[in-house]
């Protein structure tokens, strides 16, 4: 990055903006010990902001924001925030500059910083937009993906399997997937764990049929599980997943607590299991700690997610509180590019004279859910 360059005047008026309108909320609501905070703070304000300003220019925050990643521009915000907070506070302690609260400095800081995250949360959740329109491609058959033969499991070898399958799912489970799939062949594949590395040992086209039993809840990695499988399994191999719905979910939470309060719960429960998953940055410390257990995933989502994947739902079925889906291989993966599905979508509209321009509106579909026009349209009928 260049130390100096021509600087956004805008992003420089937002920050003068943003900071008047913190220092006076500031000195009003905030209890202090004098009755005239803006003459004793005035002076200090002038040189927080003059600080404030002159950094955030060597720390490159009024470069253009198309040329900056998120990650980048929030950290720059917390540079800056931290070198002007420490300076200051230097200032305080060692130079006679008057005796200014260090919770006052404090509590401005934080309030600059967490404005500056805000809007950058708004600002590039629209640059990151998810485009709607997309292009479904048709079923595609590959030349070499035919799936080798392999013999029959042994009748023991067979019951322990299905022992295995039921301790670990229950009998309902072991009955709907020897209903769907044939469990004896020796091309079925089961696994009770999300283990990538075994995942990709796997031979290619060594099985029609592979059964994630882990909830894809605990997943983390569903779209990596789903492309990786989408290359082991031959042509028309099959796919078969479970997870607990967004809709399970809130009901069951709903009907563990009493009447008000349950809704208290889950309206703590959603923010942080749901909305601040969606949050840039904040979804990544979610991640760390969570480790992606216990997710909250709508139907929709995972469907969307087979198609989006090269498979189609070829039945499900709810048994308890977790539902089942089996799902066939059809092709490979749509062309994917990581997908931030924050609050707006981006839709391509045609205006005057064929001129192609964007429309940004809030989402209020469900992610992923864009790739579903065919099994709607397979309902439906």
């Amino acid at each position: 990055m260049k130390h100096f360059y021509k600087p956004v005047l805008v992003y420089i008026l937002f920050d003068l903006i943003i900071l008047i309108l913190s220092i006076f909320v500031l000195l009003e609501w905030f209890p202090l010990t004098t009755a005239t905070p803006y003459d004793k703070y005035a002076v200090a304000a002038l040189y927080y902001f003059v600080l404030w300003i002159i950094s955030s220019y060597f720390f490159g925050r009024y470069l253009p924001i198309k040329k900056r990643k998120y990650f980048d521009a929030l950290f720059q915000v917390l540079y800056v925030s931290l070198f002007v907070f420490g300076l200051l506070w230097v200032l305080t302690n060692t130079i006679s500059v008057g005796e200014y609260s260090v919770n006052i400095l404090i509590t401005y800081t934080l309030g600059v910083f967490v404005i500056n995250y805000l809007l950058f949360a708004i600002v590039y959740a629209w640059l990151y937009a998810v485009e709607y329109d997309i292009i479904i491609t048709p079923p595609q058959i590959r030349d070499t993906a035919q799936l080798k033969p392999a013999n029959e499991l042994d009748e023991v070898s067979y019951e322990e399997l299905c022992s295995a399958i039921q301790e670990y799912s229950g009998l309902k489970v072991l009955n709907f997937l020897m209903k769907n799939i044939n469990l004896k062949s020796g091309n079925t594949k089961v696994l009770f764990s999300t283990n990538f590395f075994d995942l990709k040992a796997i031979p290619n086209f060594q099985f029609s049929t592979i059964i994630h039993l882990p909830r894809l809840n605990d997943t983390l990695g569903i779209n990596k599980l789903f492309a990786v499988v989408n290359e082991k399994l031959a042509d028309d191999g099959k796919l078969v997943c479970c997870f607990e719905s967004k809709s399970t979910h809130k009901k069951m939470i709903l009907q563990k607590y009493p009447p008000l309060f349950n809704y208290i719960v889950y309206a703590i429960d959603y923010l942080f299991k749901r909305v601040i998953p969606k949050i840039l940055f904040l979804n990544k410390i979610y991640f760390i700690f969570s480790q992606g257990k216990n997710r909250i995933i709508s139907k929709a989502e995972v469907f969307g997610r087979f198609y989006c994947f090269g498979y189609e739902i070829v039945s499900d079925k709810k048994i308890g509180k977790i539902n089942f889906a089996v799902a066939q291989r059809t092709k490979q993966p749509e062309p994917f590019i990581k997908r931030t599905y924050g609050p707006f979508i981006k839709l391509r509209r045609t205006g005057k004279n064929g001129k192609i321009f964007n429309v940004y509106k809030m989402r209020t579909m469900h992610p992923y859910s864009e790739y579903l026009q065919i099994y709607i349209s397979m309902s439906l009928s």
